[in-house]
């Protein structure tokens, strides 16, 4: 595990190593990425596989052994028409895919009387994953596919995947978890014949994407030493066909690849400030969404940023300056004369050896294990004004200047940020005050 590379913001989709050394990290969701917990062990075969299309028959299922579904059972798209299949690829050594696992047992309870079946597949060992069900609850149906040929056979590049097989026995589509969690109706929409608009027709392929079109032009899993006469810098920038919530990751030394970004957060991380100290009239900054591939060969980020500015400002043709306004701020201030007795941080994360979660304290990590979220930063109260822009939505000035390096943490709902919930946590929790003020700040104006 590397710092800080290996953690990401997910209020600011990072694209770039944005995580600043004074902050370990800031998290809105607890989602260590590591190469493997994001790709998974290696699914890509060495030869291209003939991808199943979606409308023709699913392929077919096959097991090694299929866990907590009723005696005799019978896994075949015979057996199962006239029911919406939900396939979830997921391993236990997989942190994202544990991560979603609260959430996709609510919507397993929330169908169990329609006629929708979930299996989740993993190529995990019986004895693997019955030890991980003695600490993870998983509703549902668990089939072994140690040998990987299912995963092979549907595509599956990394993890966690879901697919989706309509009543009559054809494939309905690829999707993330994120996607099923945002809109689980999607299923009553495939149960009625319908298409829902976030599943894919193809699947994902580590941090780029299958596309039979050609147009991303990039089906390898990613620049690797074994790559044949690799590019020494690329950046692809491209306009997002939908799909999956905003994320980034970092998959190696050498790429990275951003999903569904605004342009607001990528100009964000290409110039190593907060979104909410960009200015601008243009509705372009934050209704079109992209895809942004950057690949280079190994060294430091820094040129990297530079190149990724000046192909955004060229791509999209603005003008882009510095200057200082009068804007709305909070200040983060703390009594003077007091001693805070904050929660001391330390540069390293307990784990669960059997569910693979990760967090900075024994505590949170049992309560990201019952899929709670949480606003996570870690350093001085210049860092912590740092990460709170995003919880406010507004630039968050530091005036209690407090150094050391503390564990700052309270819950937090990245997908429905709440202000007055924040600027609670932070009075009661470690007596520190955000007031409304309106100070003159250095923004980046965009035209």
């Amino acid at each position: 595990m590397t710092f800080p590379g290996d953690f990401r913001s997910h209020g600011e989709v990072s694209i770039l190593n944005g995580v600043r050394t004074s902050v370990l990290c800031c998290m809105f969701v607890l989602t260590f990425v590591t190469t493997q917990a994001v790709c998974g062990p290696a699914l890509a075969p060495k030869a291209p596989l003939e991808l199943p299309r979606v409308g023709e028959r699913a392929p077919a299922l096959h097991f090694d052994k299929l866990l907590q579904a009723p005696e005799g059972t019978k896994v075949d798209w015979a057996y199962l028409r006239g029911k919406v299949v939900v396939l979830e690829f997921w391993s236990t050594k997989c942190a994202p895919c544990i991560q979603w696992l609260p959430h996709l047992n609510k919507i397993e309870k929330k169908f169990h009387d329609k006629p929708i079946v979930f299996i989740s597949i993993t190529d995990d060992d019986e004895k693997t994953v019955k030890r991980f069900l003695k600490k993870k609850t998983m509703r549902g149906w668990i089939a072994l596919d140690v040998d990987r040929s299912l995963n092979r056979s549907y595509g599956i590049r990394s993890l966690p995947t879901t697919v989706i097989v309509g009543p009559d026995g054809n494939l309905a589509g690829w999707t993330h978890p994120s996607a099923l969690v945002d809109n689980p109706e999607m299923l009553l929409e495939v149960l009625a014949g319908k298409k829902p608009s976030r599943i894919r027709a193809t699947p994902r392929a580590g941090t780029t994407w299958l596309d039979p079109t050609g147009d991303i032009g990039l089906l390898q899993e990613g620049l690797s030493n074994r790559e044949v006469n690799p590019p020494l810098f690329q950046i692809l920038i491209r306009r997002s066909k939908g799909g999956e919530s905003p994320y980034a990751m970092l998959s190696d030394s050498y790429w990275q690849y951003s999903h569904a970004v605004a342009l607001r957060t990528a100009l964000a991380e290409a110039f190593d400030i907060a979104s909410v100290y960009i200015v601008s009239d243009n509705p372009l900054l934050d209704e079109e969404k992209y895809d942004i591939l950057l690949r280079r060969r190994r060294g430091s980020f820094k040129g990297a940023r530079k190149l990724l500015r000046d192909a955004l400002q060229n791509t999209f043709e603005l003008t882009i300056k510095r200057e200082k306004r009068t804007t709305d701020v909070y200040l983060l201030s703390y009594p003077e004369g007091q001693a805070p007795q904050w929660e001391s941080a330390v540069p390293r994360f307990v784990r669960d050896k059997d569910t693979g979660d990760m967090a900075p304290t024994r505590e949170i990590l049992e309560k990201q294990k019952r899929g709670e979220e949480f606003f996570l930063a870690m350093g001085d109260t210049a860092a912590l004004a740092q990460n709170l822009c995003f919880a406010v939505g507004r630039p968050v000035l530091d005036e209690a200047n407090i150094e050391g390096y503390y564990l700052f943490y309270f819950p937090f709902s990245r997908s429905h940020p709440d202000a007055e919930n924040a600027i609670k946590s932070m009075r009661e929790k470690y007596g520190l005050t955000l007031t409304p003020a309106k100070r003159k700040v250095e923004v980046l104006v965009v035209d």
